[in-house]
């Protein structure tokens, strides 16, 4: 990896800065779930029992209303701001290996590797909550999802670089930088 005219982020810090990011991310949720509850027991129910009634319709909308807005909220931020808010907080940002800012393109695919193990983890335990005799894979996925978070995490302490799969996927590090808005 270049050099960076900035060291590289401390494992813990890069953890509390994403703890950060989280706050929100459960708010989003907790939003979407209070929005989603009202329909769908409410004015729109036979609607929304329908839409959800085919476990492929209900994986889309969980995709395009969760894992989907908050991959494109990282790679944008991280693409225009050299970070997430929780990054920004706490004086880190992300960079490509040479020290420049990543491209949205870069950020994106950063993002969408975070998030894979997320996407993973909603397919199977959507499956084992819904399904009153769901298939085997979904317990493996769940499980799987567990295994990549794992070694993400393992990842970031153990490397050299504090880096991790969606670092490497697109050739980024997270590095400390002076703080900004």
């Amino acid at each position: 990896m270049a050099a960076s005219r900035w060291p590289l982020a401390a494992p813990l810090r890069r953890l509390a800065a994403f703890a950060l990011d989280y706050l929100w991310i459960a708010l989003y949720l907790l939003v979407l779930a209070g929005v989603g509850s009202f329909l769908a027991f409410g004015p729109l129910e036979s609607q929304v029992a329908a839409l959800a009634a085919s476990p492929v319709v209900a994986d889309l909308l969980i995709l395009a209303l969760t894992v989907l807005p908050v991959t494109l909220y990282f790679a944008q931020q991280e693409a225009a701001r050299g970070g997430t808010w929780g990054k920004r907080r706490l004086g880190l940002r992300v960079v490509r290996v040479d020290g420049a800012r990543p491209s949205f393109g870069r950020s994106l695919v950063r993002a969408a590797a975070k998030f894979t193990p997320w996407q993973i983890a909603h397919l199977g335990v959507a499956r084992l909550i819904r399904l009153p005799e769901p298939p085997a894979w979904a317990l493996w996925s769940a499980v799987l999802a567990l295994v990549l978070v794992a070694g993400y995490v393992g990842l970031l302490f153990l490397s050299p670089s504090h880096r991790t799969v969606h670092d490497l996927v697109a050739g980024t590090a997270v590095v400390e930088a002076p703080r900004s808005g």
